[in-house]
């Protein structure tokens, strides 16, 4: 678990993890264990997703963007213009490996709360994760976040949500919110 995060915050929060690739869900779920995460489930695709919300109370949805059928857009679309208010705030952390200035975009116009770049590290998902639960139960005021364009991957200013991981020189991480 990463210093400074809450494990009673994480211990609170029911997962939805979907994507196509069963690999990637089993990874992301030993991530979510780590973090101390222990109600997970999972949906191979938007269609199973709208499904498995409408069964289970979960409060954090981690969704790939890219999805043969019904895309992680067309999911996000689709709550954010339910009727029911609790779908229309659901927090959403878009994951993606192909992600590009007008990917990002299209994300938050279709109501992403973050947006996490994959290859996934657990500390670059645990810090997003935290950030979007505490702004979704309003314990968290951001707080703004300083980032030389030259050292951003990205030359945006997107402002705070998309989430990348950089190697600095003395080969730790470096979080930048862009």
């Amino acid at each position: 678990m990463n210093r400074g995060s809450d494990p009673f915050l994480f211990r609170q929060i029911q997962v939805l993890i979907v994507d196509d690739n069963q690999f990637v869900r089993k990874l992301i779920r030993s991530m979510l264990r780590q973090l101390g995460i222990q109600e997970i489930h999972e949906a191979t695709d938007g269609l199973e997703a709208v499904e498995a919300i409408a069964a289970r109370d979960c409060n954090l949805v981690l969704l790939d963007w890219r999805m043969p059928g019904f895309t992680g857009e067309e999911f996000l679309e689709m709550i954010r213009r339910s009727p029911e208010p609790r779908l229309q705030s659901l927090p959403v952390i878009v994951l993606s490996a192909f992600t590009s200035y007008s990917m990002v975009i299209r994300a938050a116009s279709a109501g992403a709360n973050a947006v996490v770049v994959k290859p996934l590290s657990i500390t670059i998902l645990g810090r997003r994760i935290e950030k979007v639960m505490r702004e979704a139960l309003g314990l968290y005021a951001p707080q703004p976040v300083h980032v030389p364009i030259s050292a951003a991957p990205v030359t945006h200013d997107l402002g705070d949500l998309l989430a990348t991981e950089k190697e600095d020189v003395d080969g730790g991480l470096e979080v930048y919110s862009i």
